[in-house]
C-alpha cells in the first residue's frame, strides 16, 4: 500500500520488548539477546527510518523500573549502550540524523554521560530525522518532574501548554503511533502525556528480529487508520 505525505507519522515511538525472551528461546545469554537487539536490530531501524520519511524517531532503551535488574545484566546494558553511541555516531552525523535523550540521565556512568553528551553535541545542528534515547525513562516520573517545576506557579498559570514545556524535551512532538514488539500489548508508562492520540502497533517478534520492512509493515497500517482525536 503506497502513502502519501498525510499519512505519515511525524513521529514514531518504539518500546523494543522481548531481547531476553529472544535470547532464552536460543539457549543464549541474556546478554547476547541485548547484543542482537542493539546491533541487528536497532541500528538498521534507526538508519532507514528517514529512508520512510520519518522526522522523530523514539526509542525506549532503559526504564525506570530496569533498574531492579540483576546488577551485572544492567552494568552490561551501560557498556553496550556506550559502546554502540560511540561507534555510531559518525554514522548517524554523515545521515543528517540529531541525537537527543529523555529520561533520569544524571543516574548513569559519567562515561556514559560523557558519550550520550558528546554525541548530542556532535549532531545538535543536523537538520534530518531527529532520534531520541529515552533512558531510565518513565512515564509517571517525566510527570512528576513536570509537576515538581511548575509547583511553585500559581493555578491559572499551568496549563497544557506550560505543563509541555516543563516535560524532559519540550520540543519533542507528539506520538503519532506507538510501536511495540515482543506481542505484549500494555504501554507500561511509555510517554502517556505525549501519547495520549497516538495508533498503537503491536508485532510479535522480538525486538531483535524487527527489522525496517516491519517498520515499513506499521507504517502502512497506520495509513489505513483514521485518525479521530476524540470527535
Amino acid at each position: 500500500m503506497s502513502r502519501t505525505k498525510e499519512l505519515i507519522p511525524n513521529h514514531v515511538a518504539i518500546i523494543l520488548d522481548g531481547n531476553r525472551r529472544w535470547a532464552k528461546l536460543r539457549g543464549l545469554s541474556v546478554m547476547r539477546g541485548h547484543y542482537y537487539g542493539l546491533y541487528k536490530a536497532l541500528w538498521p531501524v534507526v538508519l532507514d527510518a528517514p529512508n520512510q520519511d520519518i522526522n522523530n524517531l523514539t526509542v525506549w532503551g532503559f526504564s525506570t523500573e530496569n533498574w531492579k535488574r540483576d546488577p551485572k545484566e544492567i552494568q552490561y546494558l551501560f557498556k553496550l549502550f556506550e559502546r554502540g553511541i560511540r561507534n555510531r555516531v559518525n554514522e548517524l552525523n554523515h545521515a543528517g540524523i540529531r541525537i537527543k535523550a529523555i529520561g533520569q540521565i544524571e543516574r548513569f556512568p559519567k562515561a556514559l554521560q560523557k558519550t550520550l553528551n558528546d554525541a548530542i553535541d556532535k549532531t545538535k545542528d543536523n537538520t534530518g530525522m531527529t532520534f531520541t534515547l529515552a533512558l531510565s525513562y518513565g512515564g509517571r516520573s517525566e510527570i512528576v518532574s513536570a509537576a515538581k517545576k511548575l509547583a511553585k506557579k500559581k493555578p491559572a498559570e499551568i496549563t497544557e501548554a506550560s505543563f509541555t514545556k516543563a516535560l524532559y524535551d519540550p520540543e519533542l512532538p507528539d506520538v503519532d503511533l506507538i510501536i511495540r514488539t515482543s506481542g505484549e500489548r500494555r504501554m507500561s508508562g511509555f510517554m502517556p502525556w505525549q501519547g495520549t492520540y497516538a495508533e498503537l502497533y503491536f508485532s510479535q517478534k522480538n525486538w531483535p528480529d524487527f527489522r525496517p520492512t516491519d517498520l515499513a509493515a506499521a507504517l502502512t497500517d497506520f495509513a489505513a487508520r483514521q485518525r479521530r482525536y476524540g470527535s
